[in-house]
């Protein structure tokens, strides 16, 4: 394929250089450097050899003032994050597998009046979605056509929130110590929602989901469910945003998620658990608002976010309620056992993920980020 333009036309059509001057000189510059390099190293060796040393120790420094050190590229400190890792990666498929067969399981609802006649109500009652009718109808609000252009907004609200706070939790000098416990707790509740979706299958909240009976887009519900359940669970893990689930109700997957990164915000950005140069610099230059502004934001949007999941009728009020309950009892629960030996005795893969071993590591590794200092070997 032709492409235009000075160095790609050279680039995708592998002509001489001859044929474009930028081609050439980019050519020449990779030449004359790789020749600089091999005189170098035959010429005198031992200044290279001084200058990737350096060069070590300045990135070691670095890493140091960032909170990385050199005992978390060990054996026992790895261990654990890989497990959490893979636990979580087992119980998103898991969660994504249960939501793939509750939408071959989500029952057609015919609900009948106190007179036993039909009506055209499709879904549970719920109190949120009569609000939310009510205030459409109070502003004479177009409801149907609302819910049309507002239904992408709770995945609006996921990416609002996630990509802002998985760059915090990468950037705070305890990442590794978050990364670990986050993707465990998620594990967990993954988990739990899992089987609550498994053992229990409602009518779906959501118009998009009720819409498919009689229709083409819900053929699949008559259909063998394996092995293409199997294989649709992965595109509901990596595509969540385009692909529909229905009839995994109890509880909000989206809330968890929002939720979930606002108590790691509130857990760990504060001025005890995040005290780097950087955040007290913040903090004297906006009279020790920033943090709290931080944490503030975060709350107002997710708040804001499982308002859009009610709304918008992706879940039902229930869901949501259950979800906020479900992810402050695991992530407190989680964070008391870490902080108790005696509690880890009792929870043995909890006391493993947080042996004093570990701990001591990430805390050598954050007093390093906090203080500025490293020290060469």
């Amino acid at each position: 394929r032709r492409v235009h333009g000075g160095s790609r036309t050279f680039a995708s059509n592998m002509r001489l250089p001859g044929a474009d001057p930028e081609g050439l000189l980019m050519l020449s510059i990779v030449t004359f450097l790789g020749i600089g390099i091999i005189i170098a190293v035959f010429k005198n060796p031992e200044s290279v050899s001084s200058a990737i040393s350096y060069t070590r120790k300045r990135a070691m420094s670095g890493a140091s003032r960032a909170g990385f050190i050199a005992e978390m590229t060990s054996f026992e400190y790895l261990s654990r994050l890989a497990v959490s890792l893979l636990l979580f990666a087992l119980a998103s498929y898991f969660n994504g597998l249960a939501a793939t067969i509750s939408g071959y399981r989500t029952p057609n609802l015919l609900v009948l009046d106190s007179h036993g006649v039909p009506t055209t109500q499709r879904t549970l009652p719920d109190l949120g979605h009569d609000l939310v009718d009510w205030l459409a109808t109070a502003y004479h609000a177009y409801l149907p056509s609302i819910r049309r252009e507002t239904i992408d907004i709770p995945d609006l609200a996921i990416k609002v929130v996630g990509i802002p706070c998985t760059f915090l939790s990468l950037s705070h000098p305890k990442r590794l110590l978050i990364v670990r416990r986050f993707c465990f707790i998620f594990a967990v509740i993954n988990l739990m929602r899992g089987i609550c979706v498994l053992v229990t299958s409602l009518p779906d909240a959501s118009p998009v989901c009720y819409s498919q009976f009689g229709t083409e887009r819900g053929k699949y519900k008559t259909e063998p469910m394996f092995p293409k359940a199997l294989n649709r669970a992965f595109w509901v893990i990596f595509t969540p945003s385009m692909t529909t689930t229905c009839g995994d109700m109890i509880f909000s997957g989206h809330a968890v998620f929002l939720i979930m990164n606002s108590l790691m915000l509130h857990t760990y950005y504060t001025i005890t658990e995040c005290n780097t140069p950087i955040i007290r610099t913040l903090q004297r230059f906006t009279r020790n608002m920033f943090l709290t502004c931080l944490r503030t934001t975060f709350y107002v949007t997710t708040f804001l976010g499982l308002l859009s999941i009610i709304a918008t009728r992706l879940h039902y009020t229930l869901d949501v309620l259950i979800a906020m309950l479900v992810c402050f009892m695991v992530w407190f629960s989680y964070h008391e056992i870490a902080n108790s030996e005696s509690l880890q005795k009792r929870f043995a893969l909890v006391g493993w993920l947080e042996a004093h071993e570990v701990l001591q590591v990430d805390h050598k590794g954050y007093s390093n980020a906090t203080t500025g200092k490293h020290k060469h070997n």
